[in-house]
């Protein structure tokens, strides 16, 4: 694996933590009753989006090291 591969899933990995993150707290401000619901849940939706897109970019950067990978053998 190059370092270009390595920092980039990396940086996709810190992306999607991040917005694991944003969506734990719009949860617990919806479940204390905190802001408007209705929106809150179209921000939860947003960032689900964005985790699934990130998720898709960091299969296909695994998928891409391992065939380069099988190629050097």
């Amino acid at each position: 694996m190059d370092r270009g591969t390595s920092d980039n899933i990396s940086s996709l990995t810190s992306d999607r933590d991040r917005l694991l993150g944003e969506i734990q707290t719009l949860v617990g401000s919806i479940a204390m009753g905190q802001g408007q619901p209705a929106s809150m849940v179209e921000a939860i939706r947003e960032r689900e989006l964005e985790i699934t897109r990130i998720e898709a970019r960091l299969r296909a950067q695994v998928s891409s090291r391992t065939s380069s990978d099988c190629g050097k053998l």
